[in-house]
């Protein structure tokens, strides 16, 4: 008799232990992680300010890719001008640019790697999610307009995600896209390599760009380029 209560005292705590590890689970699904908190607009005239730094900036090389000669391009920007601009000006202007699913993309740039995330609502294979997704990547510029993703973390909330269900989904979102991707492991991390086809990048009028590298700076990015001749 002493047995047998034990036994079931000892599977009464393993199941409130379950339980709570996986209330413990789903509450941390549910928090947002500490960058994009941070990110999250407090400051409206602030803001404004900012979204149009970028939106001229995007404007200025625009104009920069019309010139007819052979020349390269830049475009710098800090991670505030990015994000209010995705917050005030691409909801405003562009509606149709991100899926119905997926809105408020926030970014934080660091000098090792950048921290991306947005509120998304997911129902893919079988799987619901309603909640922040965020990934920590370092993106590398393997040759012109070749581009290496590699990923160091995936998260929902600030539980880590599987690897394998983000490859999937990444490589699924990609082949809408019809972009080509390839999946390397190196150093015991997954690289999601890009190589666009020639053609893929051009100019209103045509001209092919070319992307040839980015920089990371504490707060801001750096991306330069070439554009051929008219």
């Amino acid at each position: 008799m002493r047995i047998i209560r034990r036994i079931l005292i000892t599977l009464l705590i393993l199941i409130i232990l379950l339980f709570l590890g996986v209330l413990l689970i789903w509450y941390g699904t549910k928090l947002e992680p500490t960058f994009y908190k941070n990110l999250a607009i407090n400051n409206p005239e602030r803001a404004k300010l900012n979204s149009d730094a970028m939106k001229r900036k995007i404007n200025e090389l625009l104009r920069d890719l019309q010139k007819p000669t052979e020349h390269e391009w830049m475009l710098e920007f800090t991670e505030y001008e990015l994000n209010h601009w995705l917050e005030l000006d691409l909801k405003k202007n562009h509606p149709g640019a991100l899926s119905s699913r997926v809105s408020d993309p926030r970014g934080e740039i660091r000098e090792e790697f950048i921290s991306c995330g947005a509120h998304v609502d997911a129902r893919w294979q079988g799987y619901e999610y309603d909640g922040v997704v965020s990934v920590d990547f370092l993106p590398i510029i393997e040759s012109p307009n070749v581009f290496r993703f590699k990923i160091l973390t995936v998260r929902a909330g600030v539980v880590p995600l599987p690897k394998t269900y983000v490859l999937q989904l990444l490589t699924k979102l990609a082949g809408d896209l019809a972009v080509k991707v390839e999946w390397l492991r190196e150093d015991g991390y997954h690289i999601l390599r890009v190589p666009l086809e020639p053609g893929m990048l051009r100019s209103s009028d045509g001209r092919d760009i070319t992307v040839k590298k980015i920089e990371l700076g504490h707060g801001k990015m750096l991306i330069r380029g070439t554009i051929a001749a008219k």
